[in-house]
């Protein structure tokens, strides 16, 4: 599904956010990526990106990373496992006491894309070679609940908020 870091940093990130685990960082795609929506755990909204940028000297002017707490009394192990195809985490520990709740996420400001197809010259491809780089998707705005609930304290509320700009069809 996707590609590069950023497929981890999301498939982390879904497992990382269903499990309950505290988020410090996490940063979304600048476009919403529909493939990182498939059921069980995906839906709009739960995605995550990192990056590094650097300037031409070579030094680091800008940092997206994705970040959590174990704030669990024991130790975790993260687990991750390919079969070529599909990439998955497994967390394993002692099973924290608490309940974990995701809400449906709330789409508010769409805004639709533009479908025209977008050319664009690369001369690294042979001549005629036509490659989809970028999918028209709307832009919107999504938030997703997480209430995390364990005997005696308060619950842990998470209003995960995610803007995503419109794509365009570029080829």
């Amino acid at each position: 599904v996707a590609g590069g870091i950023c497929q981890v940093a999301t498939t982390l990130f879904q497992s990382v956010f269903w499990a309950g685990f505290a988020l410090e960082e996490r940063v979304p795609h600048l476009y919403w990526i529909a493939r990182y929506g498939q059921p069980p755990y995906g839906m709009k909204g739960l995605d995550a990106t990192v990056d590094q940028v650097f300037d031409a000297q070579g030094r680091l002017i800008n940092e997206v990373d994705l970040k959590f707490t174990n704030n669990t009394r024991t130790p975790i192990l993260i687990q991750s496992r390919t079969d070529g195809k599909k990439l998955s985490f497994s967390l394993y520990g002692q099973k924290p006491n608490w309940k974990v709740e995701i809400s449906e996420p709330k789409i508010e400001d769409v805004v639709k894309s533009d479908p025209a197809d977008v050319n664009e010259e690369d001369p690294n491809e042979p001549v005629g070679s036509r490659i989809q780089t970028e999918v028209a998707q709307d832009g919107f705005r999504a938030t997703v609940q997480r209430k995390v609930t364990a005997p005696g304290e308060e619950p842990r509320v998470l209003n995960l908020l995610s803007q995503y700009r419109p794509s365009r069809n570029v080829f």
